[in-house]
Formats: C-alpha cells, sequence, structure tokens
C-alpha cells in the first residue's frame, strides 16, 4: 500500500453465610480497604498497553498472560484480609495462580468450572500485595475480553480496576507498518524553515479533491519540504528497520534523510527517485523536494509517492 500525502460467578462469602444461617442473618461488613489494582504483562507480553484506555493487545496467535497485583495503603493493610476474585468475560482462564509478597499469605487460586473466575484468600502480617497471574485462551482479531478484580464478600477491597485484552491480527502488531497513521502523520513545509506542519505558514491556501494547492507568494516557489515518522497501528513510532522508495514528478529532483530529529538541512537531490533505509528506532525521516532548473514559477504542481521497497 503506498502513502500519498493527499466463570460463573463464585459463590460470595455473605451468599454462604446467608445460606447456613438463614436469611435474617446479615453480617457485619467491615470498612473497605484502600489500595489499587495495577496490570502489568505476563511472559508472554501484550503488544501493546494502552494505559489511558485501560486496554492491552495481544497478537491472535499467542495465549494472552497477565498479571494483576493489589497493593493495599500502609495504613489499611489489617482490611485487606479477606476473599478475592479475578472475573474475565469474553475468554477462558488457561491457568491461575496467586503469591502474595513478603508480609503476606493467600490460598491455592481456585478455577471456576466455567473457567470465568479465579478467587483467592489474602492473609496481611505486614506491608505487602499479592498477584493473580492468568493466562487466557487466544484472542481472534478484533475480539475483546475484560478482566475484572473483584471482592466478592464485600468487605477487603473496593474494585479499583477493569482492563480489557484485545486480540489483534499478526500482521498489525507494533511491528507492522500502518500506512494510514503514517500518512497522517506526515507535515509539509511550504516556507523553507525548519518546522512542518505549522498553522500559518505550512497550510495550503486551498485542498481540492486532496490536492494541496499553494501560492507562490507563500513558499519559496520552487521547493519544499515535507517530514514525517513511520508509525505502526497504534500510532507510535516503527522500530522495524523499513525501506522506502520515494519519487516525484519527472522535472523535480528529491533527496531524504533519516535522523533522530527534523532539522530541515537537507541537501539537493539529482534525481525524481530514491531509495532511503529507515533504521533508526525513532523512525523519523524528511525530504526535500526542488524542480530541476531551482526557478520560481507561477504554476504546475509535483506528486509524491512514498511506500515501501516490497510494494508494486
Amino acid at each position: 500500500m503506498s502513502i500519498k500525502k493527499k466463570l460463573v460467578t463464585a459463590v460470595t462469602t455473605a451468599g454462604l453465610l446467608a445460606g447456613l444461617f438463614g436469611s435474617a442473618f446479615v453480617p457485619s461488613v467491615r470498612a473497605a480497604a484502600a489500595g489499587a489494582v495495577a496490570f502489568t504483562a505476563g511472559s508472554s507480553a501484550e503488544d501493546y498497553n494502552d494505559t489511558t484506555g485501560l486496554i492491552a493487545y495481544y497478537s491472535a496467535s499467542v495465549y494472552p498472560q497477565a498479571l494483576f497485583t493489589y497493593t493495599p495503603t500502609a495504613t489499611d493493610d489489617a482490611l485487606a484480609n479477606g476473599a478475592y476474585e479475578l472475573v474475565v468475560s469474553g475468554a477462558t482462564i488457561r491457568s491461575c495462580t496467586a503469591t502474595a509478597a513478603a508480609g503476606g499469605a493467600v490460598t491455592a487460586a481456585l478455577i471456576n468450572s466455567a473457567q470465568t473466575s479465579c478467587f483467592t484468600t489474602y492473609t496481611w502480617t505486614a506491608d505487602g500485595a499479592f498477584t493473580f497471574n492468568i493466562t487466557l485462551s487466544k484472542l481472534a482479531a478484533g475480539a475483546s475480553a475484560t478482566v475484572t478484580v473483584v471482592d466478592p464478600d464485600g468487605d477487603s477491597a473496593t474494585p479499583t480496576l477493569a482492563k480489557t485484552l484485545t486480540g489483534i491480527a499478526a500482521t498489525a502488531t507494533a511491528t507492522a507498518l500502518s500506512t494510514t497513521k503514517t500518512a497522517a502523520a506526515i507535515k509539509v513545509g511550504w516556507d523553507g524553515d525548519a518546522t512542518y506542519g505549522e498553522t500559518t505558514d505550512d497550510v495550503a491556501d486551498t485542498t481540492i479533491g486532496g490536492v494541496d494547492f499553494i501560492a507562490t507568494a507563500q513558499n519559496l516557489g520552487s521547493e519544499f519540504q515535507f517530514g514525517g515518522g513511520l508509525q505502526n497501528g497504534y500510532g507510535t513510532a516503527l522500530t522495524t528497520d523499513t525501506t522506502l522508495v520515494i519519487e516525484v514528478t519527472a522535472g523535480n529532483f528529491v533527496n531524504c534523510e533519516t535522523g533522530a530529529a527534523q532539522d530541515g538541512t537537507i541537501a539537493t537531490g539529482t534525481a525524481s527517485i530514491m531509495v532511503l533505509s529507515v533504521t533508526d528506532n525513532s523512525g523519523l525521516f524528511e525530504c526535500r523536494v526542488i524542480s530541476e532548473d531551482g526557478a520560481e514559477g507561477a504554476g504546475g504542481n509535483v506528486a509524491v509517492d512514498v511506500k515501501t521497497l516490497a510494494e508494486p
């Protein structure tokens, strides 16, 4: 593709007590313990972790593994004693373990028959935390599972995290180039300085049919520059080495370079096509396009085509 700039829920402790002592029995409830549940990747690391949207992405070819760690605050550790449950919807649990840091203890994790819930009890003895380590069934591309850590008997901790795990195709992982995201990230510099995409000097006078029209008085007339960065489908820098082919309309020269910074200092090219290897981890590149004679004219047009070497 070319880039063109134009668990059946576990029975709760309270429910068991009501069954044993009759419906009139109401267990006392302590103040909930403060604390937070944090998500981290397991040994089968997620492809990308959106910490803002609380979504972790996994290749559809792997079994998603993740850790959910509950850490009570120092002043409320004693209130953290009790039952905890990790509940999954949209997938099944292949394995689940619970481990405690020094200063605490947990019972062996139990998975319910529907494989949608994992249960443990935590006993506090000193400052510490405990962790659920789960592996889920594979997630097809576009399918999602929601994982939530809860307090089933309501006396230990207020649930603080629901994390979504989403499957993606192997061709859409963080190491795969997204032409759409990359094209959107390319900015043009019409005015010849080292800043691309300025809201005044680098905005087209008008755009018709996806083509930018620039008044010659606005720019240098005979050249322009553009810069961008290779991006994956998450809109983050692609760190996979990629070879690009950049071609401009005959009668113009193009020259490009890569680097950690886009400084606008690009030498004049001597051909209308060039091959560029983008190998730095930032994935940044910038190009300079100039007419062959270097003369400023009142009209004319130039098209820029950027594609990977493997494309036709």
